[in-house]
């Protein structure tokens, strides 16, 4: 029997190795295209959800704070050299090369650890568990290893490539539109889009580019209170505002919220009028799942007016359904916000939907998986979880028998490679909780005894709902 946790077509966006945080005692997690943490309340899901958006949102957005002014000054001579010598490509020296890979390191190794006490609005030692004297946090992202290690109200932390990376190689992309990074054995290849080859101050972007490839996808994170956060920008948004003349030595300090608030609040209050790659995807999800639309209204001045469109009717999204609002930050993050090389990160996809919107929830979650979109979600929904079983089962059909299943269209599935799931369960002796990877069998997908431990405490309720009924 072939299980998923062994080698499979689809590698791993990143790994996570977990001991001692918050509630959790230890686990490691494999970010797979679709993720699924599950477990009972308070096991530390949303722990690891915030972890994972800290880990791939710590890319170094101001190069000129990373890396050194006379790296920046080499990488623009290469780039040169490329327009004045009418050159295919060039190396960048093997010195410059090391600078610029364990710069990048050293600046990830302050993002990341900046992410984590911001996501949690908490000291790194606030985070340790409760009783432990130690915890440890390694991430290993597509080129960089960091360890956090926790003692007290005291930390320590180092990060080194994790590929052994001797030379730069940048080369022309005519038809690219970004610079484009990849590895062939020890060489990092750059594909240069015409204006950067032509040499116009390419290097901020170039090494920037270099810093988001080393760690891999970046991370959005819409947490289980986003439709409240949604209804509620304009006054956090307001308040911050009114109390920044208030800010600096002697003045009023604004109180911080959790990175993933602030995140979401940002998002929701600058959301680009642009459409992404996943707008079309996004129109069929809210046809289904709505009946109508959700749209953000871009003013001249101020915050958009975000609205839910039914036939001819406009209503601000807060005078909606709660399905409605829940899912309104989802699908404006799809049509504008996220791009292929993004991890969606959605705590209780399940609220307020019934059964029926939640199976058209989880095809839709295939075809975005599809499409090039990494997810990753918490649910307490055995629904949920057993159609993204359901999926996966016809994952491993061919083609041409897929298509006799009735409401699957093309795209609608996963292959057991693609998925990792997680389930949160008691230590025992209990001193908090394990993340545990859930087997897929080639004959069930999840097994039997999977779904029967994940939603343990829904099953023994209904045996004793049934045995109560029986003595009637």
């Amino acid at each position: 029997m072939r299980e998923s946790g062994k080698p499979g077509n689809a590698a791993p966006l990143g790994t996570i190795n977990i001991r001692n945080f918050g509630p959790i005692e230890k686990g490691r997690l494999e970010i797979m295209p679709l993720t699924v943490l599950t477990g009972p309340n308070n096991s530390g899901k949303s722990y690891a959800a915030s972890l994972i958006r800290s880990a791939f949102a710590a890319v170094p957005t101001q190069p000129s704070g990373v890396f050194a002014p006379d790296i920046l000054r080499i990488v623009d001579e290469s780039v040169s050299k490329l327009s004045t010598r009418q050159k295919d490509h060039v190396f960048i020296n093997a010195s410059a090369t090391s600078r610029i890979i364990r710069s990048a390191a050293s600046g990830y190794e302050k993002t990341v650890t900046d992410n984590i006490q911001g996501s949690f609005a908490a000291g790194l030692g606030d985070l340790l568990a409760i009783g432990a004297k130690s915890g440890t946090v390694r991430i290993d992202t597509n080129c960089i290893r960091t360890r956090i290690r926790l003692t007290g109200n005291r930390s320590a932390r180092d990060s080194v490539p994790s590929k052994h990376i001797q030379r730069i190689k940048l080369a022309r992309d005519p038809g690219g539109t970004r610079a484009a990074c990849s590895v062939t054995g020890s060489v990092l290849c750059v594909g240069l889009p015409p204006a950067a080859a032509a040499g116009r101050a390419a290097a901020p972007m170039i090494v920037e580019s270099i810093a988001r490839f080393m760690v891999g996808r970046r991370a959005f994170h819409l947490p289980a209170t986003r439709s409240g956060i949604l209804q509620e920008r304009r006054a956090i948004s307001a308040s911050m505002v009114r109390h920044a003349p208030y800010t600096g030595p002697g003045g009023v300090e604004i109180p911080k919220p959790p990175g993933t608030v602030s995140d979401l609040v940002g998002d929701m209050t600058d959301i680009p009028p642009a459409r992404g790659p996943f707008y079309r995807i996004a129109l069929e999800l809210e046809s289904e799942m709505l009946q109508g639309r959700i749209k953000a209204e871009h003013k001249k001045f101020g915050i958009p007016e975000i609205k839910y469109r039914r036939g001819r009717h406009d209503m601000p999204v807060h005078l909606s359904s709660s399905a409605v609002s829940e899912m309104a930050p989802f699908i404006l993050y799809l049509k504008h916000i996220v791009d292929r090389d993004s991890i969606l990160i959605m705590e209780e996809p399940e609220s307020h939907l019934d059964p029926g919107n939640q199976s058209v929830f989880a095809r839709f979650l295939a075809r975005l998986i599809r499409d090039g979109l990494a997810v990753v979600i918490t649910t307490h929904s055995p629904f949920l979880l057993e159609q993204l079983n359901n999926l996966i089962l016809a994952g491993d059909m061919p083609p041409s028998r897929r298509k006799g299943i009735r409401g699957l269209r093309d795209g609608c599935f996963v292959t057991r490679d693609e998925l990792a799931a997680y389930l949160f369960e008691p230590s025992r002796p209990p001193a908090g909780h394990t993340i545990r990877r859930m087997r897929i069998s080639d004959e069930e997908g999840i097994s039997t005894e999977e779904f029967v431990r994940a939603s343990e405490a829904l099953y023994n309720e209904s045996l004793n709902i049934r045995d109560l009924a029986g003595k009637d």
